[in-house]
């Protein structure tokens, strides 16, 4: 289905992980239901960015259907 490769460079990852800290910050400052919910949608943008893999470039990439496709600013090879 789909593999694991990375798919993001550096600042795009670095980006990720601010942006989960950020909503892991906003999730305690915020109690209740919006902080656990602020909490759990962090954890999305931490996996990307901690693994380098997203899944939506993944699936543009597939779905584009050629050798390389250039998703954002990142370049990826499908045939290495």
């Amino acid at each position: 289905m789909f593999s694991l490769k990375k798919n993001l460079n550096d600042w795009a990852r670095v980006g990720r992980i601010v942006m989960a800290v950020v909503l892991i910050n906003l999730g305690i400052a915020f109690e209740g239901t919006l902080g656990f919910t602020l909490g759990l949608i962090a954890l999305l943008p931490l996996f990307i960015g901690l693994t380098g893999w997203c899944p939506i470039n993944a699936l543009l990439i597939r779905l584009q259907g050629t050798g390389s496709a250039t998703v954002g600013t990142v370049h990826v090879n499908k045939s290495a």
